[in-house]
């Protein structure tokens, strides 16, 4: 079963002019929360997709990405996992690599997103 946690919120100011989410931020993170939440059914179908043949990991892994004022994504990383799952972590950052999220003032900086399975 997938569950996407909050994120990790900072309200300080990231590096090369970029907020992080937060209340000074270009992104809210109810934004953010609701762009990942709309995308639970692909991420779970990355995960399914390898699970089968990986014997079903359980585990989390956290990204971070960049989302420029336009609302294009850039910068997928992955910070961390337990899955330990190329398959899956590589689908999940192509998958957050096309998301869109609304237009906004400046960039804004996700350092890190967890998605448990």
């Amino acid at each position: 079963m997938l569950f996407a946690a909050s994120a990790c919120v900072d309200s300080r100011r990231g590096t090369a002019g970029r907020s992080v989410i937060g209340p000074d931020a270009g992104l809210q993170p109810d934004a953010v929360h609701s762009v990942a939440n709309a995308h639970v059914a692909a991420i779970r179908d990355c995960f399914e997709r390898s699970a089968k043949a990986e014997g079903r990991p359980t585990g989390v892994v956290r990204f971070g990405w960049q989302v420029e004022p336009s609302g294009d994504v850039t910068s997928v990383e992955l910070v961390s996992s337990t899955l330990h799952s190329a398959a899956i972590e590589s689908c999940i950052a192509g998958d957050i690599a096309r998301w869109k999220f609304p237009m906004s003032g400046q960039a804004t900086e996700i350092r890190v997103y967890p998605f448990e399975f």
